[in-house]
């Protein structure tokens, strides 16, 4: 049978925050929480813009990346690989790309 070591016990040495650090990040909390309860419309559009310009790099690193990435042929070659009704051609025009139609 398998025993863990209870992670509490590793940190009995360390001494507790002072006082005035637990008031000061408490005042602080209720403040910002004020803060935006007070204009919620203008968080709301901060984060709204945020999010926007998050979405925004992300999506510029996702078109980076895939144009990094080798190997698209064999992607096209499964997308192309029912070959029920559209010719490998249609589908993958590029010679580079070769469709396996069996």
């Amino acid at each position: 049978m398998a025993t863990y070591e209870n992670s509490s016990t590793m940190l009995r040495g360390l001494p507790g925050p002072p006082l005035w650090v637990c008031v000061l990040l408490g005042l602080v909390l209720i403040a910002a929480g004020l803060l935006v309860l007070g204009d919620v419309v203008l968080f709301t559009v901060i984060s709204a813009i945020f999010i926007g310009w998050t979405a925004i790099v992300a999506g510029g690193f996702e078109i980076l990346h895939a144009f990094w990435t080798k190997g698209w042929g064999d992607s096209c070659g499964s997308f192309c690989s029912g070959c029920s009704t559209l010719p490998a051609e249609s589908c993958c025009s590029a010679s580079r790309w070769r469709v396996r139609c069996s």
